[in-house]
């Protein structure tokens, strides 16, 4: 796709408080309820959004702690870097065939600054806990990157949001999870991504539906599924768990590590705990999942493509 399309595209969708030097963010604020979800909740919980630092640029994944404690999520402006480009290359340069890393993640890290609101007040007595928290706030995070790729329904949608998310997904994906969207609703579909993720953080590979709707029927929304439905619901679920596990267990032990916990040479030794127990005998744990759900309970479910641009 031509940079000069996707200028002209992202330039006719000016929102109120859209960062006018990331490409696709006033498109994505506009059209994607859940990307203007996470960055009206993460202004409201006080963070702001600065130009990328050096140790970010180099290592975005080691900066969470300075995310979270300056409360700056950072960005790299990317669009006056196109914008020149352009007036050198009108119609002639594709985005994808430009030599440089112009992904934006602060959706990601906007998600995390919201999760860390949502555990503020949990008082973690061990490790384990610690450790718990810290995968709850991932999976979160992973939970809205995922629910976000269902609307992006046309080719300028899912460009913005490749620019500025981890999560890609499959058209046949996509159109799952807004089929679930709107026959589960946003609290059901995102408690199914959220407990997909958290497994996977875990390093689990596979875990069974049953679990998944004994979830549901704890936090959600009960429901009557058919065969059919159980078996597309798996498709999503699968997606979530097939997080790449090279990548979960380098960040996972980098993560420990930074956090000052001692790490065993066998990773799977600091995740063995059955956090679902735990969470089930733990009021505010339980609490604190509730009110996540319950962001997303009311999300938009109706998005149009944009013609005529």
């Amino acid at each position: 796709m031509y940079i000069s399309e996707l200028l002209d595209v992202d330039r006719a969708c000016f929102a109120n408080g859209c960062l006018s030097d990331v490409l696709g963010d006033a498109f994505l604020i506009r059209h994607n309820p859940v990307y203007a979800l996470l960055r009206k909740m993460s202004l409201k919980c006080g963070f702001r959004y600065v130009q990328a630092w050096p140790e970010y640029q180099i290592s975005g994944l080691l900066q969470l702690d300075r995310i979270l404690r300056t409360k700056q999520i950072p960005t790299k402006r990317n669009r006056p870097v196109l914008e020149g480009l352009n007036k050198k290359l009108r119609d002639q340069c594709n985005l994808q065939d430009i030599p440089a890393e112009l992904e934006n993640f602060q959706m990601h890290e906007s998600a995390h600054g919201v999760a860390d609101f949502f555990v503020r007040d949990l008082r973690c007595g061990s490790k384990d806990q610690r450790i718990l928290k810290a995968m709850l706030c991932e999976s979160f995070a992973n939970a809205s990157e995922s629910m976000a790729t269902a609307f992006a329904i046309d080719a300028h949608h899912r460009t913005f949001l490749n620019l500025n998310c981890y999560i890609r997904d499959s058209q046949s994906l996509r159109k799952l999870k807004m089929k679930y969207l709107k026959q589960l609703g946003g609290r059901n579909l995102f408690l199914i991504l959220l407990f997909s993720y958290l497994y996977s953080n875990y390093l689990y590979e596979k875990v069974s539906i049953e679990v998944i709707l004994e979830v549901i029927q704890t936090f959600g929304e009960s429901h009557q599924l058919s065969k059919k439905q159980l078996r597309e619901l798996n498709q999503i679920i699968s997606a979530g768990l097939g997080l790449n596990i090279r990548f979960r267990t380098r960040t996972l032990r980098f993560y420990l590590l930074s956090q000052g916990m001692q790490v065993s040479e066998n990773i799977l030794d600091s995740v063995d705990f059955d956090f679902m127990e735990f969470i089930a005998r733990r009021k505010d744990w339980s609490k604190v999942i509730l009110a996540m759900s319950e962001a997303f309970s009311k999300i938009l479910i109706e998005t149009k493509p944009i013609h005529g641009l």
